[in-house]
This record gives C-alpha cells, sequence and structure tokens, in this order.
C-alpha cells in the first residue's frame, strides 16, 4: 500500500505540477482572464442600457432630481389635472361603484402628492402622521376622508353615502389646491 501512494505522485503529479507550471498554463490562464474581463464589461453595458431603455431607473432619478433641485417641492400639475377630471366625472356618476372609485383614485393622487413632496411613511397613515396644521390647514378632514376610504375598503358590506363620499373628494381636492397641486 505504501509503494502505491509513493508512486502515484510521481507518475500523475509530475505532468501536471508541470503542466501548470508551463509557459503554455500561463498564456491559457491570461487568456481565460482576459475573456471573462470581457465578458463581464459586455453584460455590464447590457444591463446599463435596459436599465435606460426600460427608463425604469430613468422616471424615479427624474422625480427625485426634480424634488432635490428646488427648495419647494412641487406636483406635476397637468398630470394632476388630468388625473383629477377623471376622478370629478365618476365622482359625478349616479353609479355606487363610479363614485366609489372616484373616492379610491382621489385618496391614491392625494398620496402620490405627498409622496412627491417628500413626507415619509410605509403607507398614506404614516405620511399623514407627518403633516401638520401648519403645512396642511384642513389635516383633520383629510383623516376623516381617508378613514372614510379604509371604511369602504375594508368593510364592503357597508353603505358609504354619495354625500359622504363627495365631502372626502372635495376635501381631498381643497387639500391639493392648498399644496399646490391643482389650480
Amino acid at each position: 500500500m505504501d509503494t502505491l501512494y509513493s508512486i502515484l505522485p510521481s507518475v500523475i503529479g509530475d505532468p501536471i505540477a508541470d503542466f501548470f507550471a508551463s509557459e503554455r498554463w500561463a498564456h491559457l490562464f491570461f487568456r481565460i482572464q482576459l475573456a471573462s474581463g470581457i465578458l463581464c464589461v459586455v453584460l455590464v453595458a447590457a444591463i446599463v442600457y435596459l436599465v435606460i431603455k426600460s427608463n425604469a431607473l430613468g422616471a424615479k432619478m427624474e422625480a427625485y432630481s426634480e424634488a432635490f433641485s428646488q427648495k419647494s417641492f412641487t406636483v406635476p400639475k397637468k398630470k394632476m389635472l388630468k388625473k383629477w377630471t377623471e376622478i370629478q366625472q365618476r365622482a359625478q356618476s349616479t353609479y355606487e361603484a363610479d363614485y366609489k372609485l372616484a373616492l379610491l383614485d382621489a385618496d391614491k393622487l392625494f398620496d402620490e402628492t405627498l409622496k412627491i413632496m417628500g413626507f415619509a411613511g410605509k403607507d398614506m397613515g404614516e405620511r399623514l402622521k407627518m403633516v401638520n396644521s401648519k403645512q396642511l390647514s384642513n389635516i383633520d378632514d383629510v383623516w376623516w376622508a381617508h378613514k372614510l376610504r379604509n371604511q369602504m375598503v375594508h368593510e364592503t358590506r357597508s353603505k358609504t353615502a354619495r354625500g359622504d363620499v363627495q365631502r372626502a373628494i372635495a376635501t381631498f381636492e381643497r387639500s391639493l389646491k392648498e399644496f399646490e397641486a391643482l389650480d
């Protein structure tokens, strides 16, 4: 048994060791490194291209750069006005599903405005806690409107009066105007 182990390194080990110590291996290893480096550069360039092309990062970067480049946060009014017009049209409907959807959309639009303005939080409730009455004079009404929205979503069997929904939407409208998101 001892003789077998003593013979193997000399039979197998020397050619392998000789190959890895040879100049041929050095050239082969250099080519592998070079090809790997080139492949990495190509893949990183492809990732950057795809991210830019998909505009996923571009839109967020643009929003953040606009927000932080100005002293006061501004909301894209043209986009807001378009969304608000759609909300108002739905709110005028006599169908319960339509005017409830209008409230959901108004709540969502107000939440988006809070995000754009830099209010932190994982949800609208947390962001509303960051707003005080000096920043928004009708903050208590906004809380009421948001709670009405939550009640509609979580208690689906309860009836929500159309007048309450319209009052909540009017509250969001006043708040958006106060934040200068709407004219």
